[in-house]
């Protein structure tokens, strides 16, 4: 809507200046492998003792496809009736020894989501939805998840939602390796998230270098703007990325563990030496390695790997984050002056939760606080709630009163979006279309009330 509104608190309209906006981002990435939700995740999304409102949660997660897929046709009751194919195309496609190596990950993946969800996304939306977030975003690749909530206040500031994913394991046919990504428009700046299950083993780091290319020349989104992973204002890059500590022995790397002199160990980390030298990396950022390497553990352990193979420690889940680089294309910093000034990223907390057990990797947590402004006047500054009494149906079509009192005397640009309280999201946006005050001498009338029409998107129980 219009340049000289600003929606800050609650659902409440301020009239005012443009501000700076500061959005809470919550991101947590974890190899649970063929394990089952815990029970109790809140210390994951800290939304007890966060130091500031999370704005958006962001759930990267890799796991086994084939075991999750089982657990759910042993354990979990379908009652559609007019699906029943579907289970038992997969079922057949799960069992068969012949068919697991040929299954196409796409259409699995596809056959699962029409039948249910994952019990992590169950889990964490049984958690976020009563606190008032919205899952906006859902993407499963075999053995990498990716889900985006956000606060419900938010909802009318999300433009240009996309997903891709693409497979690097085997050769490109197999999903347990690859990337999948979400992006989205937050108050005019685009915003991107990718989880990534890169190659295992201490000797594969060129190999890890070369799929995390892969996957950024490979996903591409459908869109006008920002096609690829580099081109948006601000990419996250998370996941079980897999880099080890390389030259260092088990002894001395357990023995600086233990005394948690961690900055003995950071030279010999793969991905800090690479971000030096490897192009593909260039830009990326990280916070410091504060907290002990999250692989590899005994389940329902703190003790590293006891087994015959004794793997050594090592930090292979990672977040980190990469602005776009400015005055590219031959733009000068006096033409970039006009444009949106770039995104503060300000990291609070970089940690591990060691607290949990149910896999030998351990959970990262990282939040952060995104500083910025609209960026450009066409950009929403405010909203309003139709209130019931401004709502009346008239044959299936909605017809939305508002009171001139809500509406600037300048008049504008503005979108009617129909809301779903069947899915918890927005469902339809209308056209972008104008009020216009009749003359600059008179302009919109406080008791004026303002006539708009809208046909409903799904059934009667939805509200607009």
């Amino acid at each position: 809507m219009m340049d000289h509104y600003h929606h800050t608190e609650g659902l409440k309209t301020v009239r005012g200046t443009r501000k700076a906006i500061k959005f809470g981002l919550h991101i947590v990435t974890w190899n649970v492998g063929t394990a089952a939700p815990p029970d109790d995740i809140t210390c994951l999304l800290q939304s007890e003792s966060a130091t500031q409102e999370t704005d958006m949660y962001v759930i990267g997660w890799e796991l086994d496809f084939y075991v999750t897929a089982v657990h759910f046709l042993a354990t979990d009751k379908v009652t559609f009736t007019n699906q029943t194919w579907y289970l038992d195309s997969l079922k057949q496609s799960i069992m068969s020894p012949r068919s697991l190596q040929e299954l196409n990950s796409k259409v699995s993946s596809f056959l699962v989501d029409m039948v249910f969800d994952d019990p992590w996304t169950l889990c964490f939306t049984k958690i976020l939805a009563p606190l008032g977030y919205v899952k906006i975003s859902s993407i499963r690749l075999q053995g990498l998840l990716l889900l985006v909530y956000i606060k419900f206040m938010h909802l009318p500031f999300i433009r240009d939602l996309r997903s891709s994913y693409t497979r690097t394991g085997l050769f490109g046919y197999w999903g347990n390796k690859g990337g999948v990504a979400s992006r989205l428009s937050v108050y005019g700046h685009l915003l991107c998230f990718l989880n990534c299950h890169l190659p295992a083993h201490l000797h594969n780091s060129s190999q890890r270098l070369g799929s995390f290319q892969r996957i950024l020349d490979a996903l591409q989104f459908s869109s006008d703007t920002a096609t690829s992973m580099l081109d948006h204002d601000l990419l996250f890059w998370f996941g079980d990325l897999n880099f080890r500590i390389a030259d260092h022995g088990l002894h001395f790397i357990r023995e600086s563990i233990i005394k948690n002199r961690f900055h003995l160990l950071w030279d010999k980390d793969q991905l800090n030496k690479a971000r030096t030298v490897e192009p593909v990396l260039r830009g990326f950022l990280e916070g410091p390695l504060l907290f002990k390497p999250t692989y590899k553990f005994n389940l329902d352990s703190t003790d590293y790997d006891t087994s015959e193979k004794r793997r050594k420690p090592a930090w292979t889940d990672r977040i980190l984050w990469r602005m776009k680089e400015r005055c590219q294309d031959g733009e000068s910093e006096s033409q970039g002056s006009d444009a949106k000034k770039p995104i503060t990223v300000t990291l609070n907390i970089y940690d591990s939760q060691m607290e949990y057990g149910v896999s030998d990797h351990k959970p990262v947590v990282g939040t952060f606080c995104l500083e910025f402004g609209f960026r450009t006047p066409q950009d929403y500054v405010t909203y309003l709630w139709v209130k019931d009494d401004q709502l009346a149906v008239h044959e299936d079509v909605y017809e939305v009163y508002l009171s001139g009192e809500d509406i600037p005397q300048a008049g504008g640009e503005f979108v009617l979006c129909y809301y779903s309280s069947n899915i918890d999201s927005i469902v339809g946006v209308s056209s972008l279309f104008q009020i216009v005050p009749e003359c600059a001498e008179n302009p919109l009338e406080m008791d004026t009330r303002t006539e708009m029409r809208c046909a409903p998107a799904c059934g009667d129980s939805d509200t607009c």
